[in-house]
């Protein structure tokens, strides 16, 4: 029997840093660079406790979508879901024409929202400065993209 919780999406701050970095190293994903791209990530708060998160960095008009992630114990309840339309709401109050991603899983989710795969090499150059794609864990995954226009 599950018991109800209260969840909040809010926009992160650095004092969410701690709690995001490990998050992200729980689930083996990266958290380089996190510091510099904090005001473009949103966190889904339960009772009071970071158990998710999702980010943006911003390569002129294009976003990498990166860090999303839903602590294990509260997936399958529509919370990622919740996370990614409000990621989606701040790309395009941030007037981006794309988002681009690194998909280590959840690649099906992620082509049911409109992502097609690309090649590696169709990354705009801007992009291709971030330090997810300079990552040797990162340098095996498929490129995604969803235009916003």
């Amino acid at each position: 029997m599950e018991s109800s919780v209260e969840s909040i999406i809010l926009k992160a701050t650095k004092d969410d840093i701690p709690a995001i970095t490990m998050l992200l190293k729980e689930t083996n994903l990266p958290p380089d660079d996190l510091e510099r791209w904090i005001d473009n990530f949103l966190v889904l708060t339960i009772d009071g406790k970071i158990e998710g998160c999702i980010g943006l960095e911003q390569w002129d008009s294009i976003g990498l979508l990166r860090s999303f992630v839903v602590s294990e114990n509260f997936r399958s309840r529509g919370l990622g879901s919740r996370l990614y339309l409000k990621l989606i709401a701040l790309a395009k109050e941030m007037n981006l024409s794309s988002i681009i991603l690194l998909a280590m899983a959840a690649s099906d989710f992620f082509e049911k929202n409109g992502f097609k795969f690309i090649n590696r090499n169709e990354t705009p150059k801007s992009v291709n400065n971030s330090v997810q794609f300079k990552l040797d864990e990162c340098k095996s995954y498929n490129v995604m993209k969803l235009d916003l226009n």
